[in-house]
């Protein structure tokens, strides 16, 4: 081989490593698109009313709660700080109480439902399991992060997201039968008809 060749084929292999550290160097930035930045903070216990949510069944809020570990409380939390996913703002209203009656106080938050519900559908997810992670911080700058899994169906009359309709979904409606949102029992899952704010006969008889 002569000089000429030997140096042709070096040349060759300079640019085939320049080209392959170009390649190695845009690949994270080509695979990375849809990552999202990794929340962390304190681990909460978040519970999602209800654990279901029907992607067609209307409604205003979508409730969770929060619990906080030992040492810290929920009045601190700084409820503008509040979001699902690192997306969706929780309501300015805050409520403590107990909801689980385990005597560690809780802050039910709420999250405008149709948010959530295209935030889902964004997702391409029709029916199956979703995590739900709700992060912010106290008072005094403390973050804190918790999730929860949440049942969805996008099938109309599916109260309880089990993926079929039949007696169990009108039993579960029977028991939100003439309440409206906002009172203890309300299930928005079996709201489906007009009026959006109560369940009732027309209601029963679309899951029906």
């Amino acid at each position: 081989m002569s000089a000429m060749d030997m140096e042709r084929k070096g040349m060759r292999k300079t640019v085939y490593m320049m080209l392959l550290a170009l390649v190695l160097i845009s690949m994270p930035a080509a695979f990375n698109f849809q990552s999202t930045k990794a929340l962390v903070g304190i681990p909460a216990t978040v519970d999602v009313y209800s654990d279901v949510l029907n992607l067609v069944s209307k409604g205003t809020w979508l409730s969770v709660y929060i619990e906080l570990p030992e040492g810290y409380d929920v009045n601190n939390i700084s409820v503008s700080t509040v979001m699902l996913n690192d997306t969706i703002l929780a309501n300015a209203s805050m409520v403590i109480g107990d909801y689980d009656n385990d005597t560690i106080p809780d802050a039910m938050v709420l999250f405008d439902r149709s948010e959530v519900i295209t935030f889902i559908a964004g997702q391409n997810i029709t029916f199956g399991n979703v995590t739900l992670t709700v992060s912010g911080e106290l008072k005094d700058g403390t973050a804190f992060v918790g999730s929860d899994e949440v049942g969805v169906s996008s099938l109309m009359g599916d109260v309880n997201c089990d993926g079929k309709v039949d007696i169990l979904d009108i039993i579960e409606a029977s028991l939100s039968y003439g309440l409206e949102e906002g009172e203890a029992g309300w299930n928005a899952n079996a709201n489906f008809a007009l009026p959006y704010n109560r369940v009732d006969l027309i209601d029963v008889v679309t899951i029906a």
